[in-house]
């Protein structure tokens, strides 16, 4: 009698298995490391757990051969140890478990039964890295128990671990008669139906539901396929920092099946007004009026934003893409990128009406328009620009980085500054170029709508 023949043999001695009564599934599975933890007292299942998990490469795939040459222990078995050359001519099923993974333990009388109904055409072996002396003794607290577990093990395994890393247990490997791996599942796929026409089929059905044993749970999922198609997702967002490869911009897109919105290398108070600006086209603040609205998205400068001195909006750049179905509508999709910058940079952002210090265009006395009269003789036309004052007030604001400007003259008033020289940046050399106009600016305080960026307080 050869080995294979001595594991049905001892496995039909056990008898038929009790599978009355019903579990409830609170875990799908347990990484392996939580059994190494639980188990520290167990020094030799804490080695050999530590060396199962650190895998050294890809591991086999669908098609590849499980080495003959391979030995393993195993317990609650007439010997303690078999060669994976005995299993030859079956179906086999690894499953691999812990005695810490409460779905692994619901599974075995399930296999057990499984294993009894089709007999010697189909081999289950579960596989843990646990040493023999602890698994001895969970199998004989199972026995007082009266929970026994029927189905032999393989004890203290590395090797199969190696071959087959996984994330999560139960795992279960399905390897053909020939010696072949031909797919991998987790505990819900072994069962008599799929069995029946794996044993038909020679391993056909498993092929649309197998596992993807590539998959790096450590590795962003689906980019370079890690998972599967990079573009099978239904939605997706990306931030990072700045890419100097690419130029900053907003860009939109759509088709049948999704919406894009892309933000490339603005800051983020920038991405936050550029929101804020499309979000507005399309009816997303109705409480704020045109011009409140024309004030906030004409502030190169910022002075409309209001932040808490700790944050830093407007050094660092970002890139920020966000892509959802097709159902949704761009004024969902900027309101919810809105919500998710919120979030990602622990902000909160408002639009507010403050009163604020500012600056104020006005006429001054006659004497000052007839020194502008005298001066302005002497300046060639060809080196002036004639501004009206609302022109003026907007070029101001636009660039330069004065407090806010309003106008407090007639529109259509005009002003003539010199070409040559630069007043957008020193308030003394503008206020010095407006007298000689017959204009002045001084301060004052206005209502203004601002952007407000906190910290969030739930931080």
């Amino acid at each position: 009698m050869n080995e294979i023949q001595q594991y049905f043999k001892f496995f039909m001695m056990k008898g038929k298995v009790d599978c009355s009564g019903s579990l409830t599934f609170f875990l799908i599975g347990i990484l392996i490391l939580t059994g190494i933890k639980l188990n520290a007292q167990d020094v030799l299942s804490s080695k050999l757990g530590l060396i199962a998990i650190k895998h050294s490469g890809p591991g086999l795939l669908i098609g590849d051969k499980v080495p003959d040459s391979i030995d393993f222990k195993t317990y609650h078995f007439h010997k303690r140890g078999m060669s994976f050359k005995a299993l030859r001519g079956k179906l086999v099923i690894l499953d691999f478990w812990s005695q810490y993974c409460s779905v692994c333990l619901a599974q075995f009388p399930k296999l057990a039964k499984l294993q009894t109904k089709f007999g010697d055409k189909i081999v289950i072996l579960p596989v843990t890295f646990q040493s023999e002396s602890s698994i001895a003794s969970f199998f004989s607290k199972r026995e007082r128990q009266k929970r026994p577990i029927e189905l032999p093990t393989i004890v203290e395994d590395t090797t199969l671990n190696h071959l087959f890393p996984h994330h999560a247990n139960s795992y279960d490997v399905w390897i053909g008669p020939s010696g072949n791996v031909m797919g991998f599942t987790y505990y819900k796929g072994v069962n008599e139906k799929l069995i029946e026409s794996v044993l038909k089929d020679g391993g056909d059905s498993l092929k649309s539901i197998s596992l993807d044993p590539t998959f790096k749970v450590d590795q962003p999922f689906l980019i370079e396929g890690n998972g599967g198609d990079p573009n099978a997702f239904l939605a997706r967002y990306i931030l990072t920092k700045s890419k100097h490869s690419i130029d900053a911009g907003f860009y939109i897109d759509s088709n049948e099946n999704r919406i894009k919105v892309l933000i490339t290398n603005y800051s983020i108070v920038h991405i936050y007004k550029t929101l804020f600006t499309e979000l507005n086209s399309v009816g997303g603040y109705p409480w704020i009026d045109d011009s409140y609205a024309n004030l906030l998205l004409n502030d190169p400068f910022n002075k409309l934003v209001v932040s808490d001195s700790t944050l830093n909006i407007d050094s660092e750049r970002y890139c920020y893409e966000l892509i959802l179905p097709s159902s949704y509508s761009y004024k969902q999709a900027f309101s919810y990128m809105i919500n998710n910058l919120n979030d990602l940079f622990h902000l909160t952002f408002s639009i507010a009406v403050q009163h604020q210090k500012c600056l104020y265009l006005v006429r001054t006395d006659s004497g000052h328009r007839h020194e502008r009269r005298i001066k302005q003789k002497d300046v060639p036309i060809e080196n002036t620009v004639v501004f009206r004052t609302d022109e003026l007030v907007n070029y101001l604001n636009d660039g330069s980085p004065f407090p806010y400007i309003k106008n407090g003259c007639d529109s259509f008033s005009e002003v003539k500054m010199p070409k040559y020289v630069d007043y957008s940046h020193d308030i003394n050399v503008l206020k010095s170029l407006l007298l000689e106009n017959g204009f002045d600016l001084i301060e004052r305080r206005s209502w203004f709508p601002v952007f407000v960026f906190k910290k969030n307080d739930n931080d």
